[in-house]
């Protein structure tokens, strides 16, 4: 409801929202240049009317993060079908996207670093549209 409220009156060009995956540290975890970072992976909900839209940004966010850290991203994960959040409250704005940075083992440093890696990506891509 406060998401909702907020957008009434304020428009972003981004809206992350953000969680840490369950999965283990060997799929959660990458090391570039000697040094390790939590990886990412973009949540869509393909049962709200702002699914292409909200794909598409968080594409452009995956592919730019992985020119600057190779497989960083785990990619875009699609959920829909019974059972399943086919929503995330993406249907709140095209431009939200919910983002997996790692998961349960991986460090405080491994994730500040991934959003370092994140906001670079954001000044890359999305702030260039």
């Amino acid at each position: 409801p406060y998401i909702a409220e907020e957008l009434k009156s304020n428009h972003y060009d981004l809206i992350l929202d953000i969680h840490r995956d369950s999965t283990s540290r060997n799929k959660t975890t990458i090391v570039h240049k000697n040094v390790s970072y939590a990886k990412v992976a973009f949540v869509i909900g393909a049962e709200n009317p702002n699914y292409k839209s909200n794909k598409t940004l968080a594409q452009a966010l995956s592919d730019s993060m992985n020119q600057i850290i190779p497989n960083i991203s785990r990619g875009i994960i699609e959920k829909k079908g019974s059972g399943v959040d086919g929503v995330y409250n993406q249907d709140l704005a095209k431009e939200m996207i919910l983002v997996e940075i790692g998961g349960i083992d991986n460090t405080e440093d491994e994730v500040y670093r991934t959003v370092a890696v994140m906001a670079q990506a954001v000044a890359n891509s999305i702030a260039k549209q």
